[in-house]
Order: structure tokens, then C-alpha cells, then sequence
């Protein structure tokens, strides 16, 4: 029965290493917590209940190891600003300009026939379909599609 059991933890080491990895944040800290879990899996093995849900048991270790390693060492969580992936998250671009871009689109929406505003808005506004659009305003389809092939192009002309 050890035996069985160690050859079903070891096969579900790689998920546990995922989690772990998702956990610590970096590798080998991971390998460091798979590795704390399979001994202490081993070593509690008179705990588990064959049978039973063996990934939850493992799960369950996993947060209690990582937890009581968090508490002993009163690890700072820290990130590799060096890193390429964590510059592009703490890279913002700034909101003035788009909300400047925002206002000068409404205002030049503003500028179109009521026909072409309408149909453009109920079109992108309420993610609608042109189906939906020329239910909603009344008209044939392909009117529809030529209004808002219309507004777009004068909108283009406009910017």
C-alpha cells in the first residue's frame, strides 16, 4: 500500500508543481515546497484514506507547508523588477490622453447626419449585429450597413 501510494503522489508531482508555482512565484522555491510536501505526504501517509481524493489531501498539505514556511521566515513577497514580463505590468500609459481622444471621437460622432449618429451608435454602443440595427431603426438592411459604411468613412475623412 506505501508503495502504491508513493507512485500515485509522485505521478501528481508535476501539477503540484504548477500550484506550487502559482504559490512561491518563482522555481526554486516551488521545487523547494513539492519537495516539503512529498516528505511529509510519506511521511503522514497513515493519514490518508486510500481511495480518497488524493489531490485534495496533497492540496491541503501544499497550503499548510506553504503557510507555516511564510510564517517561519516572514518572507517579503519581492518581485524581479528586471524582469521583462514586470515591466510591461508596471509600464502605464497615462488616462489623459485617452480620455482627450474619447471626447474629440463623441465630437465628431456629433458632427453626422441623425440617420448615420443613430446607426452607428446602436451598432457599437449596444454591440448589436446589423440584423439588430435595422430592426431597431426601421429600415432594410442594406440601408443599415450603408449608413454606418457611411458614418465610418466620414469619420475617417473628419479625423
Amino acid at each position: 500500500m506505501a508503495d502504491e501510494l508513493q507512485e500515485q503522489i509522485a505521478r501528481f508531482l508535476p501539477v503540484l508543481r504548477n500550484r506550487a508555482r502559482k504559490l512561491t512565484g518563482n522555481s526554486a522555491d516551488a521545487d523547494d515546497l513539492v519537495s516539503a510536501v512529498y516528505v511529509k505526504a510519506v511521511e503522514k501517509r497513515d493519514q490518508y484514506t486510500m481511495g480518497t481524493n488524493l489531490p485534495a489531501w496533497l492540496n491541503t498539505i501544499m497550503r499548510h507547508a506553504y503557510i507555516n514556511d511564510c510564517r517561519t521566515h516572514r518572507r517579503r513577497f519581492s518581485v524581479n523588477i528586471d524582469a521583462p514580463d514586470v515591466v510591461e505590468c508596471l509600464v502605464s500609459q497615462p488616462e489623459q490622453e485617452r480620455a482627450l481622444i474619447a471626447r474629440e471621437e463623441i465630437a465628431l460622432v456629433g458632427q453626422l447626419v441623425p440617420a448615420q449618429q443613430e446607426a452607428l451608435c446602436v451598432l457599437v454602443l449596444h454591440a448589436s449585429d446589423y440584423e439588430d440595427l435595422a430592426k431597431r431603426t426601421g429600415v432594410e438592411l442594406g440601408t443599415a450597413k450603408s449608413r454606418v459604411a457611411r458614418a465610418r468613412e466620414l469619420l475617417r475623412d473628419m479625423r
